[in-house]
């Protein structure tokens, strides 16, 4: 009896634990199909923006077979979508600046004592290896110049007071950082800062009220300029620009920098250079090696920027009474340009042209309008905005409100469409793994695609 029931056990034992081989060995073997499903259906995503790029839109049903599965894909929808809008308001007390890396933006963060730089790109926001990188605090507030897509694998360099002194930090896109201190000098009132190649080196300009100088990042050597009024140093072709007093006209009271430009302003192929103040306007031409200054008495800057209306560089005037007037820029200086269409809209601040479009703020917002004037579209909050090509293409906004910052890509491009599409992957039998994709095709000047994936759902 004993032995009877000693085979029941060790019977029920082996049948219990074959149960539960068994089991295991189909969850496995659920897991590895489904692993294999998920990759079968990123290669058929890929595929589809791969079409999108190329300039096709798939708008029928597509089987594709990899790996022993099919994914069959069909579209979904599609509508019109705005700009895209990369949203960095979790971030607090937030500068940005373009950074080095093709597709990237470095992002410096206040917090505590230190300053947390981080390198993300665009537009997922993944952080590169070695970031972020902390920093020590100094006394007053950063401030921040991007490198943008100048050579050495440099990202920004930060510069504020600190003990005394001026501390300036470059940072490098594998996380480095160099330091140095300048005793005896601080950041310029109300400062335009820049950072670039200069002669082969690296070097960061800072120009404002009271005081220009440029810092050699290698050296740590600092170098004074006492600029025109109405101008601070810029960098232009490689070399610093700084156009000296007495060099031109100038102002007489042009007040602090508000904006540095450069463009080709006077379309002879070479880079020009502008200054808006909120009393003058001041162009530096290469071309003449020599300075053109619009100022209106009793009058303010209230916008300026290249506008496709007058087929270059143009300032708005705005009188005690309300009253705007716009000048543009000829050949021999400033003449009054008739306004119409987008150019009657109350823009504040410089003003970006796009394909058919103006872009600048209205009411708080940055906007984008049609040159007719209409329509305008509201993108995102802004207050105030850097422009710069964040991620390595058309210029985009950098968008302050609110303490958020906001970054608006390609938004001179205009809306693009938005093409939704569902994919289903199985092996013949049955379904493994279903979801659905939606896509952003925006199409840039020349006709090159831009096709980003704005949203899966499994």
């Amino acid at each position: 009896m004993v032995a009877v029931a000693a085979s029941a056990v060790v019977l029920l034992s082996a049948t219990l634990l074959l149960g539960y081989l068994g089991r295991t060995l189909r969850a496995q073997g659920r897991l590895e199909a489904l692993a294999q499903a998920r990759l079968s259906q990123a290669s058929a995503v890929d595929f589809i923006r791969f079409r999108l790029a190329s300039g096709e839109i798939p708008d029928g049903p597509i089987s594709l077979e990899t790996g022993g599965l099919i994914t069959e894909v069909t579209p979904a929808g599609r509508s019109a979508v705005p700009p895209l809008t990369v949203d960095l308001s979790r971030l607090r007390s937030a500068q940005c600046a373009p950074a080095a890396c093709p597709g990237g933006i470095v992002v410096v963060e206040s917090i505590d004592d230190s300053l947390v730089v981080s390198l993300l790109s665009l537009p997922d926001l993944c952080q590169s290896a070695g970031f972020p990188v902390e920093i020590p605090a100094g006394g007053g507030a950063p401030v921040v110049a991007g490198f943008g897509s100048a050579p050495g694998g440099h990202a920004c360099a930060i510069a504020m007071d600190d003990s005394g002194g001026l501390r300036v930090c470059m940072v490098d896109t594998d996380g480095s950082v160099s330091t140095f201190s300048l005793p005896g000098v601080t950041v310029p009132v109300r400062p335009i800062a820049l950072a670039g190649m200069a002669g082969g080196s690296p070097v960061m300009l800072l120009g404002g009220a009271g005081s220009s100088f440029t810092v050699s990042l290698d050296s740590g050597a600092l170098t004074p300029l006492d600029p025109l009024p109405g101008t601070v140093p810029v960098l232009l072709d490689g070399r610093v620009l700084c156009v000296p007093r007495g060099d031109g006209p100038g102002a007489s009271d042009p007040g602090p920098v508000m904006d540095a430009m450069s463009g080709d302003f006077d379309l002879d192929g070479h880079p020009d250079a502008a200054w808006a103040c909120p009393h003058s306007m001041t162009v530096w031409l290469s071309s003449r090696d020599g300075v053109l200054v619009d100022s209106i008495p009793g009058s303010t800057l209230s916008a300026w920027g290249v506008l496709t209306q007058v087929q270059g560089l143009a300032c708005c005037w705005q009188g005690a009474d309300g009253a705007r007037n716009w000048d543009r820029l000829s050949w021999s200086g400033f003449q009054t340009a008739s306004a119409w269409g987008a150019m009657l809209l109350p823009w504040r601040g410089r003003v970006e042209p796009g394909a058919n479009l103006v872009l600048g703020i209205l009411s708080d917002s940055l906007s984008l309008a049609s040159c007719s004037g209409s329509p305008v579209v509201a993108l995102c909050p802004c207050i105030s905005v850097a422009w710069d090509g964040f991620d390595g293409g058309p210029i985009d906004a950098a968008c302050f409100a609110d303490g958020a910052l906001r970054l608006v890509l390609d938004p001179g491009e205009g809306g693009g469409m938005g093409l939704g599409y569902s994919a289903v992957t199985g092996d013949g039998h049955e379904a493994l793994l279903s979801g659905t994709y939606h896509f952003a095709v925006f199409t840039e000047q020349g006709g090159a695609r831009k096709v980003r994936l704005l949203e899966e759902r499994g």
